[in-house]
């Protein structure tokens, strides 16, 4: 090795090869000039390390990295050009300093703990990694992550000083692989992976190569954060992953060794609490005892997601309950030939397939009965099940199972007047002057072999629109006599021709429901609906259901004001509940009437996420409850609403008086309450369990995409919401949900809940108006931004958010107007100190008022408040702040204002803030000590030498004791510092 003080390296790329060297270290500047050539390399066959800065000429020419050797860059580099890692690794301990791309190609690293001013471009096969070995802090200003990009960590124990860590000070595109080296140390926990400042594109990191015992899931749930959360064992399957069909035919569970096991008891369903719950006892879901660290399911079912856990059994008979995880199996394998199908109706009747019938033949043309108008003379319906032949016998059994009719002379069409239909479609009922369904169907037809097609003509406008949708010959049957339509024109020989007589009816109408069964040519159900109810001083109607079919009869056909109640048991319905004006639907109890859907309905999700704030779009025939446009009074109670192929359970529009309590809803695709317009509802005492999720573009939202709610609320008012319970089970990323999700409310109250979501409450972007959020436990985040804070209504408060039990460190997304925030207890765990308790992330300037006065604040993370734009007449006073170190440790001033506020309309008063251990500034710029700072008690505050503080004649800290019941039905209770299950003699809410 050589060491040079001083160089001035000339390359002419025109001239000079790529030389192999050995290992060289240079003190001085480097300037690489290319003469001719626009191209600057650097060619590294060993390690090369620039202790000195690097200039190119001209400065704005491209420079690549070349050769498999290590290139160190130890200063501030003068090149402003692109930058291209071709081979090798490129360390960066010292800075680029201009706006240059550096891209990192295939098979190639760029790490360091220096600075790219610049973008960093990950492409596939690429690695980012941090240091030199995975540890310390890299720094760039936008950050792309391809597909098949790596980003590599070293990581030790969550406080370890030298854990790898990326700042992004712009965007960031997170794609790729995870790789996590193992520091010493690493364990559970919550590591912070990347900070961003600007927007995230969350395309999803996935997790590649980790420590082997050990499970890790990315989570970017908090704002400007990517955080990696640990988990002690490797699991096969990881949580939350899908597993394709042809892998999950008996797919092998994997879990972690329990030293002190010498069995494991393993269990398998569909229902998370039930897993839980499970003993060797309990059938269906106990699988059996293993005695390695692998059990077989069996085989599986497609498109579903089950839930496992394995419980380690100790020899003196000691059981260690085991987590439970989840995974999610892929849609089933099928044959796409049509050679292999086989037609089935719903009773269950098959028509013979290829086994039977043989091989296609040739030179064979053939043609189809098709019936397009069965209902047509009746307004169209969603599930009108009397008219379904096959539902119709399946609930009245026949005596002569060749001619149901000879039973039911109802079917003969003429002497009813009606037009029956065999079956429903496997996708559900469909309007039959649809011109999509009749193309479609001409596309399936022609695919299958058919040439021509015979046609009812009862309803014309169905059979002409067949005719002019495809390649198809349409031969059209009416009452007296048939007639052909493009027999010339596509040169097809008809199979058969025929006349429909009015006499002659029966058999026609069995050999056309035969038909059916080849094509599913099955068509929408009709409904004609009972004129509404007069209002009268009469007795509501009462009427008691205990199947399905007799529900929607039920809720079709009685009028407004009356009741339904339910008798235990599970009701499938197969289209949408329409409930009208006054209507009441009463289960027997939430564990006793369970309303879920049947296999056979599931509606697109091509329209989620929904259009939020507009109706265009939205699909509300996707939810088992649709209540009636402007409508009152409707109420629904003592359910379990179960709909895990729906949009949603719930959808409500432009009601007065809603009241929904004592339910259970559960496991709904977007949100589980969806409304528009909702005025002086109650919503109380119900569950929603993993009742919404995350979607993009009519796929799960995987990799990002936009959240459901719990109750997703679009203008509310005078609405009340009380005593409800938020749990989410399912940790896939596509199955987040927020607790509840308004877009603008007014004159509306939010208490005594328990919102285990990430996002507990969302209420941002609306002007809303006297919002009061109390005696919640809140386990998530209160989001309630709006740009530039928003206009103060007259009342002069837009949220009053007060008895509250905080537990996650990003409390408050900020800013708004008109706040005040007072006698809540916010309350971290240390290890976990990610967020500022209020933050605040826009640009435009905000006028105020908010008041912060006698909180709690236990173990705040990165600070109290942090306001990114300028805000004026901010009070914070009479609160009680303890800091100890967290994990990180976090050292930054506990206020950060911006600079650019009017710090004299700020105070800070009569506080007790201590910081205990590990002293911290107020503040984090020199600006806001111009603010109002007066008697406030301080301990190991180290800038309280700068601050005036003068004392003043009036008590520090909060004004009263804290103590007060929170949580669904008050189950929890704050008393001070304290918070737990609420006790016989707890003081009741204040």
């Amino acid at each position: 090795d050589f060491e040079i003080r001083t160089v001035r390296w000339i390359i002419d790329w025109n001239k000079a090869g790529a030389k192999d060297a050995g290992n060289l270290t240079v003190n001085g500047s480097v300037l690489l000039n290319a003469g001719s050539s626009n191209v600057r390399d650097i060619f590294c066959g060993k390690d090369l390390t620039l202790n000195g800065p690097v200039a190119v000429i001209p400065a704005t020419n491209p420079f690549n990295k070349q050769g498999g050797g290590t290139l160190t860059l130890n200063s501030t580099n003068a090149f402003s050009g692109p930058t291209a890692v071709n081979a090798g690794t490129l360390v960066i301990h010292g800075a680029l300093a201009s706006s240059g791309i550096v891209t990192v190609n295939n098979g190639t690293t760029l790490g360091g703990t220096g600075l790219v001013a610049g973008t960093v471009s990950v492409l596939d096969g690429g690695t980012l990694r941090t240091g030199t070995d995975g540890s310390g802090t890299f720094t760039c200003g936008h950050l792309l992550l391809s597909g098949n990009a790596n980003l590599s960590y070293a990581l030790g124990a969550t406080n370890h000083p030298a854990n790898g860590f990326i700042r992004v000070n712009g965007n960031l595109t997170l794609d790729g692989n995870l790789n996590v080296v193992n520091l010493g140390g690493f364990s559970s926990g919550t590591y912070t992976g990347l900070w961003y400042g600007g927007t995230l594109t969350d395309r999803g990191l996935g997790v590649s190569d980790v420590p082997y015992d050990k499970t890790v899931q990315v989570q970017t749930h908090v704002p400007h954060y990517i955080l990696f959360r640990v988990l002690e064992g490797r699991f096969n399957p990881q949580p939350g992953q899908a597993v394709p069909m042809d892998l999950a035919d008996s797919l092998a569970l994997g879990w972690v060794e329990i030293p002190v096991a010498t069995a494991y008891d393993v269990f398998l369903g569909v229902a998370s609490n039930a897993v839980y719950s499970a003993t060797s006892n309990t059938p269906g879901l106990y699988l059996g005892r293993a005695t390695g660290l692998s059990f077989s399911t069996g085989s599986l079912q497609p498109d579903t997601t089950y839930y496992w856990r394995a419980d380690g059994l100790a020899a003196d008979g000691a059981v260690t309950k085991g987590a439970v995880l989840s995974f999610t199996t892929g849609a089933a394998m099928v044959d796409l030939m049509a050679d292999t199908w086989v037609a089935t109706d719903a009773l269950g009747r098959a028509l013979p397939g290829a086994a039977e019938c043989g091989p296609p033949r040739s030179n064979r043309p053939i043609g189809i009965f098709y019936f397009v108008w069965h209902g047509e003379n009746r307004p169209y319906g969603r599930n009108n099940a009397d008219f379904d032949c096959s539902k119709y016998i399946a609930a009245h059994p026949y005596t002569n199972k060749h001619n149901p009719w000879a039973d039911y002379p109802v079917f003969n069409q003429v002497a009813s007047g009606t037009s029956f239909y065999w079956g429903e479609p496997e996708l559900g009922y469909y309007s039959p002057q649809d011109r999509w369904v009749l193309r479609r169907h001409v596309q399936l037809l022609t695919a299958a072999g058919e040439r021509c097609l015979a046609a009812g003509d009862r309803r014309p406008r169905p059979a002409s629109l067949m005719q002019t949708e495809g390649a198809l010959s349409t031969i059209i049957f009416s009452a007296g006599a048939w007639h052909s339509t493009d027999l010339g024109r596509f040169h097809v020989l008809p199979l058969f021709f025929g006349v429909f007589q009015r006499g002659n009816l029966m058999f026609p109408m069995r050999f056309v429901c035969l038909c059916f069964l080849a094509i599913a040519a099955i068509v929408i159900a009709a409904t004609t609906g009972p004129a509404a109810a007069a209002e009268s001083d009469s007795p509501r109607p009462l009427v008691r259901v205990s199947d399905a079919s007799s529900l929607a009869a039920a809720v079709r056909d009685q009028p407004e004001d009356a009741i339904i109640e339910l008798a235990p048991g599970e009701y499938r319905l197969e289209a949408t509940l329409e409930l009208k004006s006054g209507m009441t639907l009463k289960g027997a109890g939430i564990d006793k009437t369970i309303l879920t859907h049947a296999e056979s309905w599931k509606p697109s999700t091509a329209a989620l996420p929904d259009p939020e704030m507009r109706l265009e779009g939205l699909n509300t025939d996707a939810y088992l409850i649709r209540i009636k446009r402007d409508t009152k009074g409707v109420v629904i109670s003592d359910l379990t609403l179960r709909a895990p192929q729906l949009h949603g359970a719930i959808f409500s529009w432009f009601h007065q008086g809603l009241h929904l309590h004592h339910l259970r809803i559960k496991e709904t695709l977007w949100s589980g309450v969806r409304t528009f317009g909702m005025k002086q509802a109650k919503i109380h005492d119900c569950e929603f369990i993993d009742a919404g999720g995350r979607w993009e573009r009519g796929k799960p939202g995987v990799k990002g995409g936009i959240t459901g709610g719990g109750i997703f609320a679009c203008w509310m008012s005078g609405c009340e919401v009380f005593n409800n319970r938020f749990i989410r089970t399912q940790q896939a990323p596509e199955r987040e949900f927020y607790g509840i999700k308004v877009r603008q409310a007014k004159q509306c109250r939010i208490h005594h809940n328990t919102i285990e979501t990430n996002f507990s409450i969302e209420m941002p972007f609306e002007n809303d108006e006297d919002v009061e959020i109390d005696h919640n436990v809140l386990f998530g985040t209160v989001s309630i931004p709006k740009h530039a804070g928003g206009p103060v209504p007259k009342s002069g408060r837009t949220f009053f958010i007060h008895h509250n039990w905080f537990r996650d460190s990003y409390s408050i997304e900020f800013v708004r107007n008109g706040v005040e925030i007072s006698r809540n207890l916010f309350d971290f765990d240390p290890k976990k100190d990610h967020g500022n308790l209020i933050s605040g992330f826009g640009n435009a300037p905000a006028p105020g008022p908010a008041e912060f006065h006698n909180n709690l604040v236990n173990n705040p993370g990165r600070g109290v408040i942090w306001i990114n734009e300028p805000y004026n007449n901010l009070v914070v006073r009479n609160n009680h702040i303890i800091a100890r170190p967290t994990v990180t440790p976090r050292k930054d001033g506990l206020f950060g204002l911006n600079p650019r506020s009017d710090m004299k309309t700020i105070t800070i008063r009569d506080n007790i803030i201590e910081c205990l251990e590990l002293p911290r500034p107020l503040f984090r710029n020199a600006e806001s000590y111009s603010a109002r700072v007066e008697n406030n008690q301080l301990k190991g505050v180290s800038d309280a030498d700068k601050l005036a503080n003068p004392p003043a004649d009036r008590p520090a800290g909060p004004e009263t004791p804290l103590k007060f019941a929170c949580g669904a039905n008050g189950e929890f209770t704050v008393d001070q510092w304290r918070a737990g299950p609420t006790q016989n003699d707890a003081a009741s809410a204040q």
